[in-house]
């Protein structure tokens, strides 16, 4: 399942640009059994420069396993350590999304490290930004259709786009 997310922002009652953001070109290495998602974006209203962006999200963690980030347009790279993932209890996936298993979560952050390479997001085509590449299990039954979930959590506010708190996974509870 590919989510396509829509932000907006407000910072002292003034609206900030509404950008795009979504999980796309899924590949999967058979021969490596790593799995790759690309992270586009698009501008809504007026095109826009990326200076930073929070990477929050989950996904099953029997299904895959986060390996890193890479593949960044040029200029960007993670702010601060790689993000490692928590995952929670068995129950955490069912309660959250309907997985069989656990859910895993991922929050790092993403930034312009070079300002001679801004990336230009447009508002009449999809930039990719960068890519996540997960390790698929030896025990993923139907490597010819697999698509396993992958979630942007939005926002750290339940109920606002944010998932954390629904089961205490914030205290690393589920």
């Amino acid at each position: 399942m590919l989510i396509l997310c829509v932000a907006t922002f407000s910072a002292f009652g003034q609206a900030l640009p509404r950008i795009e953001v979504r999980f796309a070109n899924p590949q999967y290495d058979r021969d490596t059994r790593t799995y790759f998602l690309d992270v586009e974006l698009n501008a809504k209203t007026s095109p826009e420069i990326l200076f930073g962006m929070n990477l929050r999200f989950f996904y099953d963690a029997s299904a895959m396993e986060f390996q890193k980030v890479d593949d960044f347009h040029q200029g960007y790279g993670l702010l601060g350590a790689a993000p490692v993932p928590a995952v929670g209890n068995e129950q955490s996936g069912q309660q959250l999304f309907g997985f069989n298993h656990a859910a895993a979560y991922v929050n790092g952050g993403v930034q312009l490290l070079d300002e001679r390479f801004p990336l230009q997001i447009s508002t009449t085509s999809w930039v990719k930004a960068f890519r996540l590449s997960f390790k698929v299990p030896m025990i993923t039954l139907d490597p010819e259709h697999f698509c396993p979930s992958v979630i942007w959590d939005l926002e750290a506010t339940e109920g606002a786009g944010g998932f954390l708190r629904q089961c205490g996974f914030g205290d690393h509870g589920c």
